[in-house]
Parts: structure tokens; sequence; C-alpha cells
């Protein structure tokens, strides 16, 4: 039997950056794979401490109250895909957060309503002031601006959205679709597309990228999980337990729960 491993992507053992420093994490994942088990990990690591829903582990807090969170600095997940309603019953409900604590500990923000917006500033705005003071920002899928918004290219997306963002928050997650990525683009939105990924790419400390297997979906696996240290991740080494640790696992998602092996 293949024994199941623990996401690892920091020498502490951490899953995002566990320091006083400035930090862009990138998210990628392509068709026939979806990011959501990851991204409930990465709210679980802030919320509770650690990636409940990973492993079957999610009985182990049962019967334990929220204040023994590790993190109460909190998290915000903003999408331009997913609307309230869809964030509140698949992401919400499955983090069984305590109401009267939820505003401080998860924020969501739904952007799917802003992807006609004449100035990205408006959009930095609504999930600043939504934010509620957390610490920590989740970012999906800000390329589809892109698409929506005829003038916009990747310089202004990058200058306008994404570093205004990493000011006010101490982590950013990006997360993008590489579907849209092409190595031989046939136009300037395919040009733009590949520019921006590429430049939160330089700027990252590292890239969780998600794939399918090679050969197709197996009985007992679902993908590959990728561990890449980003174009920033020297930059900031005084503290060797922030050095990534770069790896590739194979993970199996069933039901409510994903489980990790190393590959």
């Amino acid at each position: 039997m293949v024994q199941k491993q623990d996401l690892i992507v920091f020498q502490d053992f951490s899953i995002l950056p566990n320091n006083n420093l400035k930090n862009l994490v990138l998210l990628t994942y392509s068709l026939g794979t979806s990011p959501a088990w990851l991204i409930q990990a990465l709210l679980e690591a802030v919320i509770f401490g650690e990636a409940l829903s990973l492993n079957e582990r999610s009985g182990e807090r049962a019967g334990f109250s929220n204040d023994i969170n590790s993190n109460d600095t909190g998290i915000t997940l903003a999408s331009f895909v997913h609307n309230q309603d869809y964030m509140e019953k698949h992401i919400f409900n499955k983090l069984k957060v305590q109401k009267t604590k939820s505003e401080k500990e998860l924020k969501m923000v739904d952007l799917t309503t802003s992807l006609q917006i004449e100035k990205l500033s408006l959009i930095v705005e609504k999930i600043i002031e939504n934010s509620n003071n957390t610490k920590t920002l989740i970012l999906e899928q800000p390329e589809i601006l892109l698409a929506t918004m005829s003038s916009l290219d990747a310089n202004a997306l990058n200058q306008q959205l994404v570093d205004p963002l990493f000011e006010a928050f101490d982590t950013v997650v990006v997360v993008s679709n590489l579907d849209f990525y092409s190595p031989f683009p046939r136009s300037s939105k395919d040009l733009q597309f590949n520019k921006f990924v590429q430049n939160v790419f330089y700027k990252s400390l590292v890239n969780l990228n998600i794939k399918p297997l090679s050969t197709g979906r197996a009985n007992d696996v679902t993908g590959t999980l990728s561990i890449v240290k980003g174009g920033d991740s020297g930059v900031n080494t005084n503290d060797k337990s922030q050095n990534v640790v770069e790896n590739e696992y194979l993970f199996f998602t069933q039901r409510e729960t994903t489980k990790l092996f190393y590959r």
C-alpha cells in the first residue's frame, strides 16, 4: 500500500509563507483538473492551521472549538469565476467555520459582476473594503479580464490589479487557468495571457501546478501536483525555513477529501 503524504511547500513544513514579508504565490491548473481541493487546503491552512481536507483528516477536529486556530489574521477569497452563492455552498459550508467568527476568518468577494468594469482600481477597492483586514488573499482567475476588457493588456493587469493587492496583503495567491496559455500564441490575446502568467511567475515565491496524468485519469489517481520555486524564491533567503521544498505529488480526489502520494 502506498503511504499517504502531507502537503509540504516550505522547509518549515508550512503550506503558505510564514514570515513577515510580502509574498506572491502562483497556482496554475489545466483542463481535466480542478484547483478547488487545493484552494480549500490553502483556506484551511490559514483558518485551522493545517489542511484538514487532505488525507482524510477532516474528522480530526471534530468536537473542537475554532479557538484552536493557529492563524487569526484571516483570509479573503476573491473570484472572477464563482459567485457568492457558489462560494458559500461549495467552500464556506465545507469549512464549517463558526458563523460568529466567519467574518474575521474568511471573507468571500464575488467579482463575477466586475468583468466589464472600466477601472481596475474599483476592483482593488472592492476587494480591500470587503477583506475585513485579512492578511492573505486568494485571487481566482484575474486573467479573465484580458478577454472581457478589450483595451486591457498584461502589463496593466499586473500593475493596476495584482501589484496594488500585493501591497495591501501580506500574501497573495493568484490562481490561473493554463488552458489559455499557448506556447505558440496565435493572437494578441494569447500573447497577453502568456505574458501575464509569466510576469506573475517571475514575481512569485512558489508555483503550485495541477495537471492531469499524461496517460489519462487512473482509478486511484486524479492528477499531479508540482511544487517549483518561483522567480522570486531566492530574493528573501535570510530565513531558511521559508525555502521552497520542490516536489511532485500524485493526488486522488474522492468526495470531500484528497489523498496525496509522492510520485
